[in-house]
C-alpha cells in the first residue's frame, strides 16, 4: 500500500511518514499531485493557519487535483479542516478551504471560550465507522487548536472542551 502524505508545513521526513512506514506501507511525502497521484490514499496534515496552507494548495495546483481525487483523503490536524467548506473570519467573508465535506471552522473566540484550547479530552463516538475500530470507551485525546467544527452530519466523534467539536469526521 503507498500512502501519499500532503503536509504544511512541507516535511519530507516527517513523523506521520515514518510511522506509516513502520507499519509496512510505503510513504511519499510531496506536494506534486503528479507524484501523489500513485497513491492508494492520501494523508493531508500540518499545523499553522489554514488559510496561509490553503494558498499554497491553490499556488501548487492541488486544489482541483484534490477536489477531483478518488481515493480516500485522511485530514489531520489542519488538514481536517481544509477538507471543510470555510473558515469564520468574523467579517463575514471568511476563507474558502476545499468544500469535501459541509461545514464550517469556527474560532474558539466566537464562543468566548478560551483559545488554544489545550489538554486531553474525551472523544465520544456518534456512530459506528471503521475509523473509531480499537478505541477504547471514552478514550482520550491532546488536543491544542484555536479553532473547531461543529458537529455536522459527517461527524463519527466529538470532544468536549467549553464546546462539543468534531474530532472525527469522514464522508
Amino acid at each position: 500500500m503507498i500512502i501519499g502524505n500532503l503536509t504544511f508545513p512541507n516535511d519530507d521526513d516527517s513523523p506521520l511518514c515514518r510511522m506509516i512506514r513502520m507499519l509496512g506501507a510505503q510513504c511519499i511525502p510531496s506536494r506534486d499531485p503528479e507524484v501523489l497521484s500513485i497513491a492508494d490514499g492520501l494523508i493531508l496534515s500540518g499545523t499553522g493557519d489554514p488559510a496561509t496552507a490553503m494558498r499554497s494548495l491553490q499556488t501548487l495546483h492541488c486544489t482541483r487535483w484534490l477536489q477531483e481525487y478518488k481515493q480516500p483523503v485522511l485530514g489531520v490536524n489542519m488538514g481536517m479542516h481544509l477538507l471543510f467548506e470555510s473558515r469564520n473570519d468574523g467579517d463575514g467573508d471568511g476563507t474558502r478551504f476545499l468544500g469535501l465535506l459541509p461545514g464550517r471552522v469556527e474560532s474558539f473566540h466566537s464562543c468566548d471560550c478560551p483559545s488554544p484550547n489545550m489538554g486531553w479530552h474525551r472523544l465520544q463516538p456518534s456512530r459506528e465507522h471503521s475509523l473509531l475500530n480499537g478505541l477504547m470507551p471514552n478514550e482520550r485525546f491532546y488536543y491544542i487548536h484555536r479553532e473547531f467544527i461543529e458537529p455536522t452530519p459527517c461527524t463519527l466523534a466529538t470532544s468536549t472542551c467549553w464546546n462539543t467539536f468534531s474530532a472525527v469526521v469522514a464522508d
